[in-house]
């Protein structure tokens, strides 16, 4: 799931012409391991937006913007885990 995102990622942005500031290195890392290794995720509205407009795995993270965390807290309390 990883190589999807870390491939899907950087094509995207240059096909989108998306430019990166200085912070956006780090925002990527992050936004990349949290979506592929947890069932949920809190991003920037940016990086929520950027996120969403891929078509990811069913099995990657719900992705929540910082403005949504009313919505993710109320998911939060009704998710019941896999393992």
């Amino acid at each position: 799931m990883i190589k999807f995102n870390w491939g899907s990622l950087p094509i995207s942005t240059i096909q989108w012409d998306i430019v990166f500031n200085k912070s956006d290195g780090i925002d990527f890392e992050h936004s990349v391991v949290s979506t592929a290794y947890t069932d949920f995720v809190v991003l920037d509205k940016k990086w929520a937006r950027r996120l969403r407009n891929f078509k990811l795995p069913p099995e990657t993270a719900k992705i929540f913007s910082i403005v949504e965390l009313d919505h993710f807290i109320s998911e939060l309390k009704s998710f019941k885990s896999q393992d």
